[in-house]
Protein backbone atom coordinates (compact mmCIF):
# COMPACT_ATOMS: atom_id res chain seq x y z
CA UNK A 1 0.00 0.00 0.00
CA UNK A 2 1.50 3.76 -0.73
CA UNK A 3 0.11 6.81 1.22
CA UNK A 4 0.90 9.82 -0.10
CA UNK A 5 1.29 12.91 2.13
CA UNK A 6 0.23 16.20 -0.17
CA UNK A 7 0.61 20.07 0.60
CA UNK A 8 1.89 23.04 -0.10
CA UNK A 9 5.90 23.79 0.51
CA UNK A 10 5.98 24.55 4.06
CA UNK A 11 2.75 22.66 5.29
CA UNK A 12 4.45 20.29 7.16
CA UNK A 13 5.20 17.10 4.94
CA UNK A 14 9.13 16.69 5.56
CA UNK A 15 8.31 16.99 9.19
CA UNK A 16 5.74 14.54 9.05
CA UNK A 17 8.50 12.27 7.80
CA UNK A 18 11.44 12.86 10.11
CA UNK A 19 8.75 12.15 12.86
CA UNK A 20 7.11 8.46 11.20
CA UNK A 21 11.33 7.18 10.35
CA UNK A 22 11.52 7.32 14.80
CA UNK A 23 7.89 6.42 15.61
CA UNK A 24 8.73 3.08 13.50
CA UNK A 25 11.44 2.16 15.74
CA UNK A 26 9.08 2.28 18.50
CA UNK A 27 7.01 -1.19 19.32
CA UNK A 28 3.75 -1.68 18.17
CA UNK A 29 2.12 -0.95 21.79
CA UNK A 30 3.67 2.86 21.32
CA UNK A 31 2.32 2.82 17.47
CA UNK A 32 5.69 1.48 16.09
CA UNK A 33 6.57 -0.85 13.65
CA UNK A 34 9.54 -2.07 15.40
CA UNK A 35 12.09 -1.61 12.23
CA UNK A 36 13.95 0.74 10.73
CA UNK A 37 13.54 3.10 7.85
CA UNK A 38 15.09 3.96 4.69
CA UNK A 39 14.62 7.75 3.19
CA UNK A 40 15.01 8.87 -0.04
CA UNK A 41 15.67 12.93 -0.52
CA UNK A 42 15.03 13.47 -4.25
CA UNK A 43 15.34 17.32 -4.40
CA UNK A 44 17.31 19.22 -1.01
CA UNK A 45 18.82 18.02 1.59
CA UNK A 46 17.08 16.86 4.92
CA UNK A 47 17.62 19.40 7.56
CA UNK A 48 19.82 17.58 10.22
CA UNK A 49 19.29 20.04 12.91
CA UNK A 50 15.76 19.35 13.10
CA UNK A 51 16.62 15.90 12.64
CA UNK A 52 17.91 16.10 15.53
CA UNK A 53 16.27 17.88 17.73
CA UNK A 54 13.38 15.37 17.28
CA UNK A 55 15.79 12.56 17.64
CA UNK A 56 16.86 14.12 21.43
CA UNK A 57 12.56 14.45 22.42
CA UNK A 58 12.43 11.26 21.20
CA UNK A 59 14.96 9.51 23.05
CA UNK A 60 14.02 11.70 26.02
CA UNK A 61 10.65 10.31 25.96
CA UNK A 62 11.37 6.84 25.36
CA UNK A 63 14.71 6.55 27.25
CA UNK A 64 14.15 2.49 27.70
CA UNK A 65 13.65 1.93 23.77
CA UNK A 66 15.20 4.60 21.56
CA UNK A 67 19.31 5.15 22.29
CA UNK A 68 20.75 7.45 19.63
CA UNK A 69 23.52 5.29 17.89
CA UNK A 70 20.67 2.80 17.61
CA UNK A 71 18.70 5.71 15.70
CA UNK A 72 21.46 5.73 13.93
CA UNK A 73 22.30 2.61 12.47
CA UNK A 74 18.17 1.82 11.88
CA UNK A 75 17.26 5.15 9.48
CA UNK A 76 19.46 4.71 6.35
CA UNK A 77 19.15 8.55 4.29
CA UNK A 78 20.34 8.72 0.89
CA UNK A 79 20.23 12.06 -1.63
CA UNK A 80 19.30 12.27 -5.55
CA UNK A 81 21.61 13.54 -7.95
CA UNK A 82 20.07 16.41 -9.37
CA UNK A 83 16.60 14.65 -9.29
CA UNK A 84 17.49 11.50 -11.33
CA UNK A 85 14.67 9.32 -12.09
CA UNK A 86 16.96 6.35 -13.06
CA UNK A 87 19.05 7.09 -10.06
CA UNK A 88 15.22 6.61 -7.58
CA UNK A 89 14.75 2.97 -9.25
CA UNK A 90 18.55 1.90 -8.37
CA UNK A 91 17.81 3.01 -4.69
CA UNK A 92 14.69 1.02 -4.71
CA UNK A 93 16.74 -1.74 -5.59
CA UNK A 94 18.86 -0.99 -2.84
CA UNK A 95 16.05 -1.15 -0.76
CA UNK A 96 15.40 -4.55 -2.25
CA UNK A 97 18.54 -6.29 -1.80
CA UNK A 98 18.77 -4.86 2.23
CA UNK A 99 15.52 -6.54 2.35
CA UNK A 100 16.38 -9.83 0.74
CA UNK A 101 19.28 -9.86 3.24
CA UNK A 102 17.09 -9.66 6.10
CA UNK A 103 17.75 -6.34 6.86
CA UNK A 104 14.92 -5.02 8.98
CA UNK A 105 13.33 -2.23 7.21
CA UNK A 106 9.85 -1.14 7.76
CA UNK A 107 9.09 2.32 6.25
CA UNK A 108 9.92 3.43 2.80
CA UNK A 109 9.94 7.31 2.12
CA UNK A 110 10.16 9.38 -0.82
CA UNK A 111 10.06 12.86 -0.28
CA UNK A 112 9.24 13.89 -2.78
CA UNK A 113 8.17 12.40 -6.25
CA UNK A 114 7.37 15.82 -7.94
CA UNK A 115 10.75 16.46 -7.67
CA UNK A 116 11.83 13.75 -9.85
CA UNK A 117 8.76 14.32 -12.49
CA UNK A 118 10.39 17.26 -13.20
CA UNK A 119 12.37 15.78 -15.05
CA UNK A 120 9.49 15.28 -17.97
CA UNK A 121 9.07 18.78 -18.65
CA UNK A 122 10.65 19.71 -21.89
CA UNK A 123 11.41 22.79 -23.48
CA UNK A 124 8.92 25.14 -23.55
CA UNK A 125 7.60 24.17 -20.35
CA UNK A 126 5.76 21.16 -21.83
CA UNK A 127 5.77 18.48 -20.05
CA UNK A 128 6.03 14.46 -21.58
CA UNK A 129 3.28 13.11 -20.26
CA UNK A 130 3.17 9.64 -21.64
CA UNK A 131 7.06 9.16 -20.47
CA UNK A 132 6.13 10.32 -17.09
CA UNK A 133 3.38 8.01 -17.12
CA UNK A 134 5.30 4.83 -17.89
CA UNK A 135 7.66 6.21 -15.21
CA UNK A 136 5.41 6.18 -12.40
CA UNK A 137 3.75 3.22 -13.46
CA UNK A 138 6.79 1.45 -13.16
CA UNK A 139 7.92 2.60 -10.18
CA UNK A 140 4.38 2.30 -8.76
CA UNK A 141 4.69 -1.64 -9.44
CA UNK A 142 8.07 -1.68 -7.60
CA UNK A 143 7.48 -0.50 -4.44
CA UNK A 144 3.74 -2.01 -4.09
CA UNK A 145 5.58 -5.46 -4.81
CA UNK A 146 8.19 -4.98 -2.01
CA UNK A 147 5.35 -3.64 0.44
CA UNK A 148 3.22 -6.98 -0.20
CA UNK A 149 6.32 -8.90 -0.32
CA UNK A 150 8.17 -7.57 2.50
CA UNK A 151 5.02 -5.97 4.85
CA UNK A 152 6.43 -2.59 4.31
CA UNK A 153 4.94 0.69 4.66
CA UNK A 154 5.59 3.24 1.84
CA UNK A 155 5.22 6.85 2.24
CA UNK A 156 5.29 9.05 -0.94
CA UNK A 157 5.86 13.27 -0.31
CA UNK A 158 3.41 14.70 -3.14
CA UNK A 159 3.41 18.48 -3.79
CA UNK A 160 0.57 20.75 -5.66
CA UNK A 161 -0.90 22.73 -8.87
CA UNK A 162 -2.92 25.52 -8.72
CA UNK A 163 -6.62 24.11 -9.90
CA UNK A 164 -8.00 25.43 -12.75
CA UNK A 165 -11.49 23.96 -12.05
CA UNK A 166 -12.14 24.95 -8.53
CA UNK A 167 -15.92 24.13 -8.71
CA UNK A 168 -14.93 20.98 -9.52
CA UNK A 169 -12.72 20.60 -6.26
CA UNK A 170 -14.86 22.41 -3.76
CA UNK A 171 -13.11 25.92 -3.81
CA UNK A 172 -9.90 24.53 -3.17
CA UNK A 173 -7.14 26.38 -4.66
CA UNK A 174 -4.11 23.89 -4.71
CA UNK A 175 -4.81 20.49 -5.64
CA UNK A 176 -2.12 17.33 -5.53
CA UNK A 177 0.14 17.30 -8.77
CA UNK A 178 0.71 14.39 -11.09
CA UNK A 179 -2.77 14.03 -12.35
CA UNK A 180 -5.62 11.16 -12.01
CA UNK A 181 -3.16 8.26 -13.10
CA UNK A 182 -0.80 9.08 -9.82
CA UNK A 183 -3.98 9.55 -7.71
CA UNK A 184 -5.29 6.13 -9.09
CA UNK A 185 -2.22 4.48 -8.45
CA UNK A 186 -1.79 4.92 -4.52
CA UNK A 187 -4.29 3.54 -2.12
CA UNK A 188 -4.50 6.52 0.60
CA UNK A 189 -3.62 10.26 0.38
CA UNK A 190 -3.78 12.50 3.28
CA UNK A 191 -3.50 16.11 2.53
CA UNK A 192 -1.92 18.92 4.31
CA UNK A 193 -2.29 22.58 4.40
CA UNK A 194 -1.39 25.90 6.04
CA UNK A 195 -3.00 28.94 6.68
CA UNK A 196 -2.16 32.60 8.21
CA UNK A 197 -4.88 34.08 10.24
CA UNK A 198 -5.04 36.72 13.33
CA UNK A 199 -4.80 34.42 15.48
CA UNK A 200 -1.52 32.89 14.03
CA UNK A 201 -1.10 30.25 11.60
CA UNK A 202 -3.53 27.45 11.37
CA UNK A 203 -2.14 24.09 10.11
CA UNK A 204 -4.90 20.99 8.75
CA UNK A 205 -4.53 17.36 7.58
CA UNK A 206 -7.34 15.88 5.98
CA UNK A 207 -7.55 12.23 4.76
CA UNK A 208 -9.00 12.72 1.33
CA UNK A 209 -9.32 9.11 0.89
CA UNK A 210 -8.38 5.64 2.08
CA UNK A 211 -9.14 1.68 2.56
CA UNK A 212 -8.63 1.68 6.28
CA UNK A 213 -9.80 5.37 7.62
CA UNK A 214 -12.95 7.48 6.66
CA UNK A 215 -12.77 10.92 5.36
CA UNK A 216 -12.09 13.02 8.32
CA UNK A 217 -10.07 16.70 8.85
CA UNK A 218 -7.87 17.94 11.91
CA UNK A 219 -6.42 20.90 13.18
CA UNK A 220 -2.41 20.56 14.33
CA UNK A 221 0.62 22.54 15.19
CA UNK A 222 4.62 21.70 15.38
CA UNK A 223 5.88 22.36 18.34
CA UNK A 224 9.79 21.65 19.13
CA UNK A 225 8.80 17.50 19.79
CA UNK A 226 7.37 17.38 16.54
CA UNK A 227 3.64 17.36 15.32
CA UNK A 228 0.96 17.25 17.95
CA UNK A 229 -2.37 17.66 17.12
CA UNK A 230 -4.23 20.91 17.90
CA UNK A 231 -5.44 22.03 21.48
CA UNK A 232 -7.30 25.25 21.08
CA UNK A 233 -6.69 27.01 23.81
Amino acid sequence: MITEISGESGTGKTQFCMQLMLQALLPSKYGGLQGGSYYISTHKSMSETRFEELKESYCLKYPRILKTKEIESSITVTHLTDKNKDELKLYIDDVKRKLEAKENIRLLIIDSITAVCYSFVEEANVTDHFERAKFLLTLVNMIKKLAYQYNLVVVVINNTVGDIEKTQNFGQTNIPALGILWANSINQRIFLTRQHTKAGTKRQMEIMFSPLLSQSKVEFTIIKEGITEHIPS
